[in-house]
């Protein structure tokens, strides 16, 4: 009898092992197949929109109209930078002369918009960002000037993104 309930218990046992490696087996392959289907989306997502004849034509613009003064308010996010909602941005001579934090949250680190706080850095950060997986970029229809843009260094990379608009744009004297 001792003998039975042992051949029992190791047959149960052994019934066990066999469904739970089969299982383990089965998550292997599917992740196996999430994997390689994850990559091809990663690999097949460039969907960088930007077009550099556009650019240029819409830089020329902004150049041309000789701006110097101007006041924007800007917002951006991304990078996991702390950056306000708003910010209003005072231009002179073509060099920020103050920047604001309009923000109704507290979040005034405005130094997170130095890299944005003229047209020009803006347009150069487009042309320095044209590689990008996703790039893509609004201009504004009168002035020329990028009015929104989205960026991605690398889609399989998180947390590279920025999100970039210019929300109303005042020529000063």
């Amino acid at each position: 009898m001792r003998i039975l309930k042992h051949i029992c218990f190791l047959t149960i046992t052994l019934i066990i092992f066999t469904i739970l490696l089969s299982c383990a087996n089965a998550r292997q392959e599917a992740n196996s197949d999430l994997s390689a289907n994850q990559n091809t989306r990663v690999s097949n997502s460039n969907t960088n929109q930007f077009n550099v004849a556009e650019f240029e034509r819409n830089r020329e613009l902004w150049t041309s109209k000789n701006i110097q003064n101007y006041k924007m308010i800007i917002g951006a996010n991304g990078f996991l930078t702390n950056f306000p909602e708003q910010v209003l941005i005072e231009v002179r001579n073509r060099q920020a002369k103050s920047i604001k934090s309009l923000s109704k949250t507290g979040r005034n680190y405005v130094e997170a918009y130095k890299n944005y706080d003229t047209v020009e850095k803006v347009f150069d950060f487009v042309e320095n960002s044209k590689k990008a997986d996703k790039l893509s970029v609004l201009f504004d229809e009168n002035l020329g000037y990028p009015n929104q843009i989205a960026y991605d260094g690398r889609i399989d990379v998180y947390d590279d993104e920025l999100s970039l608009k210019i929300f109303s744009l005042e020529v000063s004297k």
